[in-house]
């Protein structure tokens, strides 16, 4: 005779298999979607960034001045915290931006010579992250300033601090142009140190495309490693998301591309 318990363990049977069939469906779906959102150099292992994005906001209307500052615990070897403080300066027209590193309470060094305004939201926009970058053991600093342009693509700014055995910085800053990434520091030589990327949006033969170069960082600063590697590379700009490398050949004859990409490398002032 059939009974309500034998319809129920019926039913439970029947759930559990069509959540199975689910859970296989997504899993499936994921992997087709991840298979194909790859770009060439994401086989290439990635830092693992620590994020912070507790960002305090101080206007001092008295003084025109405007202070975004973050927090980074136990930052340095000796387990002091560092503060990064990003400053707009009105007070005058001669005043310039600065960017201040604190070592706990005491200020270290200070940076005076970018092209941008570090605007409210613009900097904070995406949190400050933190590894390092260039395998010193060593723990380097990236920033995202954020321009929130409208058009095809999003302007932004890396501002990378690479760390010194003093415990100083040197800054690298550039614009980059992308809709929805802002990390491409890969691993392309496999020595445990990361080289950054940077990606403009170019035209060549009535075409975009996403054109992407790679820098090592060195004592000497940033050195152009693209024939090492086989860069740049392109990736045509279509009204769908494009993964696939384009045959594109760059010569010094090609008039029909253009890049805008100017490198910013600053040591800063050391305050002792």
């Amino acid at each position: 005779m059939h009974t309500l318990r034998d319809t129920n363990h019926t039913e439970t049977v029947g759930r559990n298999y069509l959540m199975r069939k689910i859970s296989l469906l997504i899993t499936f779906l994921t992997i087709v979607t991840l298979a194909q959102g790859q770009y060439p150099f994401d086989k290439f292992g990635r830092p693992d960034f620590k994020s912070y994005n507790d960002w305090k906001l101080i206007e001092k209307k008295d003084e025109n001045k405007i202070h975004q500052t973050v927090t980074i615990p136990k930052f340095y070897a000796d387990s002091i915290s560092l503060t990064i403080q990003f400053t707009v300066d009105n007070s005058s027209e001669d005043a310039k931006n600065i960017i201040r590193i604190y070592k706990g309470k005491e200020t270290v060094q200070s940076f005076r010579n970018d092209k941008v305004d570090y605007m409210p939201f613009y900097v904070s926009r995406h949190p400050v992250k933190v590894a390092d970058l260039n395998g010193d053991s060593l723990l380097d600093i990236k920033v995202t300033y954020d321009y929130n342009s409208n058009g095809l693509s999003l302007s932004y700014r890396p501002i990378y601090l690479i760390q010194n055995d003093k415990g100083t910085f040197t800054k690298y800053s550039f614009d980059n142009m992308y809709e929805d990434r802002l990390d491409f520091e890969r691993d392309f030589d496999n020595d445990g140190a990361f080289e950054i990327q940077s990606v403009q949006l170019i035209q060549s033969d009535n075409h975009s495309y996403w054109c992407f170069t790679a820098f090592k960082i060195t004592d000497n600063g940033l050195v152009d490693i693209n024939d090492e590697i086989g860069y740049p590379i392109f990736i045509q700009f279509l009204n769908k998301r494009n993964y696939k490398q384009a045959d594109v050949k760059l010569t010094k004859s090609n008039t029909n591309w253009t890049r805008d990409f100017e490198l910013l490398t600053d040591k800063g002032t050391v305050i002792k």
